[in-house]
């Protein structure tokens, strides 16, 4: 089995070829040469970024002129290779936002968490009205084995189905570490359409995790304790 998660999230724009490199270019020659029996390419969520809804025959859209269109285009250039084959044994897998207990597996969340802790400020870029769709790391491998074994569709969204707010998180945070929210009240509201989840809901019997508050509380803590580890260090290097 091949599950082909490579890919750029951050730093794309910068990066537009190595992110077509990662996105089409690689696992267009797996599929043209490779041996395999199934090959899962993970896209993203993030495709439905233009769209009012969000299930897997949904007619998607690009702005090819917006540079931050470069990321849907690429993963979208993957996902059109895996049809391009016709191969049953083929499938995408479009990825919501995957969290887990660790500070560092969620960059976006694990970056509010170390603002958090060590300036005693939480500044996102972005309006806490914003909202997306998490969805649990182990939810992310069970489901991908089972597409890869045995799924009777080309292509699934892999989400939770509903769509958390980013205040709900910041003020997780802030509850955990003391710090203070600090939003500008002129930042963006950056939300996505609610996943819909139907169709691996009813073909595995997918029920998601309820894991989002409990991980983030685990990730503020984990942090507080490799700061106040580092900073003991630091203190009997002083001595």
């Amino acid at each position: 089995m091949v599950f082909y998660c490579a890919g750029l999230t951050s730093g794309f724009i910068a990066r537009p070829f190595d992110a077509f490199d990662a996105h089409f270019t690689l696992p267009a020659k797996i599929l043209a040469s490779g041996r395999f029996e199934s090959f899962v390419y993970l896209s993203s969520t993030r495709v439905y970024c233009q769209s009012a809804i969000a299930d897997e025959n949904t007619p998607l859209s690009v702005m090819p002129h917006l540079p931050d269109h470069i990321y849907n285009i690429s993963k979208l250039s993957g996902e059109s290779i895996c049809h391009a084959v016709d191969d049953p044994r083929v499938k995408v897998v479009r990825l919501s936002n995957v969290h887990s207990r660790w500070w560092g597996d969620n960059k976006f969340i694990s970056r509010l968490v170390s603002d958090a802790v060590l300036t005693g400020q939480i500044r996102p870029a972005i309006s806490p009205e914003s909202a997306k769709d998490y969805v649990d790391i182990d939810d992310v491998c069970e489901c991908l084995v089972k597409v890869a074994l045995s799924s009777r569709h080309k292509v699934y969204n892999l989400a939770s189905g509903h769509n958390v707010a980013l205040g709900t998180i910041t003020r997780l945070i802030a509850e955990v570490t003391g710090a203070k929210c600090m939003a500008s009240p002129h930042s963006p509201i950056v939300s996505f359409p609610t996943i819909v989840t139907e169709r691996i809901r009813s073909e595995f019997n997918f029920i998601p995790r309820q894991t989002l508050a409990n991980n983030v509380i685990s990730m503020c803590r984990h942090f507080c304790s490799l700061n106040h580890n580092q900073k003991g260090i630091q203190h009997d290097n002083h001595r």
